[in-house]
């Protein structure tokens, strides 16, 4: 598969998702050589190898996945001196955003992060109806951490507010985080965007 520039492509794109380098050697045979040596291995029938040969893309240097390129014909030795220096000095590819590996989260996990964000706003907006102590410590589903009430309350389009940020701020986080410390940071943020 690897005479397909797109193969080729994929190559490089695992090689930098994992943070490696990568190199292409590229054997120069002829047609002829190539139709010889199959003829005498019998490995592929004749229309197949002539329909490979004609798919062959060979490598370019100038492509960043063809890069490095060393072009060898058949009888030629492996140079040391450049197996060196591809395998010692040659920088491993570093992953862009857009080939990075990101962990999986759990497919309820953005839906297990709103109930939890809604249960606290929902116990916050409730105090403040039933005319909890304002400046009081309120307790909330989720955490052990407590809401401080501000003096003048909280309106409903305020909560709403805050949650959505929150939960936006969240979205941005790549990784898991635990429903207990989803609901702690909750508290925090209401607790230092109210003062």
């Amino acid at each position: 598969m690897n005479y397909i520039k797109g193969f080729r492509y994929q190559l490089h794109c695992v090689a930098k998702a994992v943070g490696t380098s990568q190199h292409t050697v590229f054997c120069m045979a002829t047609q002829a050589d190539v139709v010889g040596w199959n003829a005498a291995s019998g490995h592929y029938p004749e229309d197949i190898l002539h329909s490979l040969l004609g798919r062959l893309e060979e490598p370019d240097a100038r492509n960043r996945w063809d890069s490095p390129l060393l072009c060898l014909m058949p009888n030629d030795d492996l140079p040391p001196t450049f197996i060196h220096s591809l395998v010692h000095t040659t920088v491993h590819l570093a992953p862009s955003q857009s080939i990075a590996l990101k962990p999986v989260a759990e497919t309820n996990y953005l839906h297990e992060m709103d109930l939890t964000l809604k249960a606290i706003s929902d116990a916050v907006l409730e105090a403040v109806r039933s005319g909890f102590m304002s400046g009081g410590e309120l307790k909330v589903p989720g955490t052990d951490s407590r809401v401080l009430v501000p003096s003048k309350g909280i309106s409903v389009s305020e909560m709403g507010r805050l949650r959505r940020l929150y939960a936006a701020n969240l979205n941005r986080v790549t990784i898991k985080i635990d429903q207990g410390k989803i609901a702690d940071g909750f508290v925090e943020y209401i607790n230092q965007n109210l003062r």
